[in-house]
């Protein structure tokens, strides 16, 4: 059973398959006002899973997704880091040959290339070494769940950032009446980070939602303008009306926890015996698209070949057409 906020119990399958019928109703809609005529079994279905899942979570999902109306003869589970990989392998293959060392590592069709996938979601990243046999299929060497995720690190070390301004009981209280605008926050935040660079200058600009500068005013009876004068950001944050401005260096700090956790947690893998020959990383997932956390993977792995896409958010999403694509060929 799983609990709302209010403390309504549902039960998970049921959420999952009212989630796949949701997904899978709207994409009909946009089908049918573009090709009229397509039926359910006209579409091969394809849901992925995290690697580290067990037969039985495999077998929840398809439950789930048949109780959404996918009939199970049309329905493929495949692993994220095995979709991801499909898509980079593409990408390499059909748009970037002249990436000798990229497309030799990933496109090698001798038994035995070995090769790591980052995945970096907002609330969920995974580890997995996959190895390329020769038929091309994709041997699953070590998968390891990375507890805390890059992207549930960054946006509490951007939290908590907040919190050193406005205070806790200001911000939690913002967290708890307004929902939808803490989110959207977030959301903005990691959007406007994916443009800081190791080497960037200058300041981002974050939307801020004007309930917690209201409700900041308002508790505290101060302005925040003369809060941040009398901090250690003063020059170095600014917040006018619903903007708040980060110089470029506090925005990199807010990533060295996170960068920390991944970095360790890869060595921690290379050392042992059957991936010490790993050579490629693939990275993938939301914040494998942020510069920061592309850049620190690198520093860190030198003699290591790593590329991620040019959209990593949509890695996975992209390799699962793929993967759907080559079960009906």
């Amino acid at each position: 059973m799983i609990k709302d906020d209010n403390g309504k119990e549902m039960p998970a399958l049921e959420i999952l398959s009212l989630v796949i019928k949701n997904l899978k109703g709207n994409f009909f809609e946009c089908l049918q006002s573009q090709k009229g005529g397509v039926t359910n079994d006209d579409i091969q279905w394809v849901l992925t899973v995290p690697a580290i899942w067990t037969e039985y979570g495999k077998q929840f999902m398809r439950e789930a997704a048949k109780k959404a109306g996918i009939s199970i003869e049309h329905l493929s589970i495949c692993l994220k880091p095995e979709a991801a990989s499909l898509l980079c392998e593409h990408l390499l293959s059909d748009e970037l040959k002249d990436e000798d060392v990229i497309f030799n590592a990933c496109k090698s069709s001798e038994k035995g290339a070995k090769f790591m996938v980052l995945e970096l979601g907002d609330e969920t990243a995974e580890i997995t070494c996959l190895q390329k046999d020769a038929d091309g299929s994709l041997l699953q060497l070590q998968t390891l769940s990375c507890g805390p995720s890059v992207g549930s690190i960054v946006n509490e070390a951007f939290n908590q950032f907040l919190i050193k301004i406005v205070g806790g009981p200001v911000f939690r209280k913002f967290q708890k009446e307004h929902k939808f605008e803490a989110a959207d926050l977030l959301i903005d935040f990691k959007v406007k980070t994916m443009i800081i660079t190791k080497e960037s200058v200058g300041r981002i600009k974050i939307r801020l939602p004007i309930p917690l500068l209201e409700s900041f005013e308002k508790d505290t009876e101060e302005k925040i303008r003369d809060v941040l004068k009398q901090m250690a950001y003063e020059g170095k944050v600014t917040w006018v009306a619903d903007k708040l401005g980060m110089d470029a260096n506090l925005v990199r700090a807010l990533f060295n926890e996170a960068k920390t956790h991944l970095i360790e947690l890869v060595e921690s893998l290379l050392t042992k015996s059957h991936l010490k020959d790993v050579s490629t990383i693939l990275m993938v997932g939301s914040f494998s698209g942020s510069p920061i956390m592309q850049s620190a993977v690198k520093d860190a792995f030198p003699g290591m070949t790593v590329f991620a896409p040019p959209d990593p958010v949509s890695a996975v999403l992209k390799g699962a057409i793929i993967y759907g694509h080559r079960i009906i060929a």
